[in-house]
């Protein structure tokens, strides 16, 4: 035992084991918080969730010790897996690859930055054990209201195409519209776009002005104009025109270029270039 006044080794240690133990209670009662407020943040994200644009869909579920995130393709296969990490957020990969995960107020978007938007179309694992009626039914609506989802972007989908066909029907179409002469001269066409189909008007060239042959109606089939009077107009890869019994023609300005090319050729021959007179 030491004098009277002195610290005993056992008074030391206890005060030692004290210190220590002021310090690493709080340290460890701060890193247990954490750990369980990131466990709390990965729980709330876990489900299934729906690609806002059509990429397919991720699937977040508890794995073990850990949570997992995995991609997968809009048919079913799966892409790729990811192991969920926390610090101060939530996120996957690291380094110049970590993707960020931003769940909204109402636990229904998610948000991966840099990435896609999601919508939750499956309860979380939190959801689940919260729920009082059978996890069948749950199911079973989860499923219809799926399948409703499907069929309405199925309607929709279908919408778009249909509108893209036509679109692109007009501008295939649109290659006919325009100032045709035939290729004998003697006739041209002119060909234009209506409210209803197409109109066609066949003028003669062979006097002084021009003369109404026929005007005609013609609706677009495909790459080709069926024409009222049964015939049909179609185009060559050539820049050919066959209008039924109307004959074959050419573009206006296809013949004026020729005839310009011509012009400047003949402007620009040589004196050499002419024939000596006999």
């Amino acid at each position: 035992m030491g004098r009277p006044g002195s610290w005993s080794p056992g008074v030391g240690f206890c005060l030692w084991l004290l210190l220590l133990l002021s310090l690493a209670l709080p340290t460890a009662g701060l890193l247990l918080w954490g750990w369980a407020e990131n466990r709390r943040r990965m729980e709330s994200l876990c489900g299934v969730w729906e690609a806002v644009l059509p990429r397919g869909h991720l699937v977040i579920t508890r794995t073990g010790g850990y949570h997992t995130l995995t991609f997968y393709s809009p048919e079913g296969v799966c892409r790729r897996r990811e192991r969920l990490r926390g610090n101060r957020s939530i996120h996957i990969g690291r380094g110049k690859g970590r993707t960020e995960l931003w769940l909204s107020a109402n636990g229904r978007s998610l948000l991966l930055v840099p990435g896609n938007a999601y919508r939750r179309i499956g309860p979380s694992q939190k959801k689940k054990s919260n729920l009082k009626h059978s996890t069948k039914n749950v199911g079973n609506e989860e499923i219809g209201g799926i399948v409703a989802r499907r069929k309405r972007e199925h309607a929709e989908n279908g919408r778009l195409l249909a509108a893209l066909e036509r679109m692109q029907a007009e501008a295939l179409l649109s290659a006919f519209c325009g100032s045709w002469i035939a290729t004998e001269g003697t006739t041209s066409l002119l060909v234009r776009r209506e409210a209803e189909g197409y109109g066609l008007l066949l003028c003669d060239n062979t006097h002084c002005y021009k003369s109404i042959v026929a005007d005609l109606r013609a609706e677009g089939r495909g790459r080709r104009l069926l024409l009222e009077d049964g015939g049909e107009a179609t185009l060559t890869p050539d820049g050919l025109l066959y209008c039924g019994r109307y004959g074959t023609f050419r573009t206006e300005e296809e013949l004026l270029r020729q005839e310009l090319q011509y012009e400047m050729d003949f402007a620009l021959r040589s004196p050499s270039d002419e024939e000596p007179e006999a």
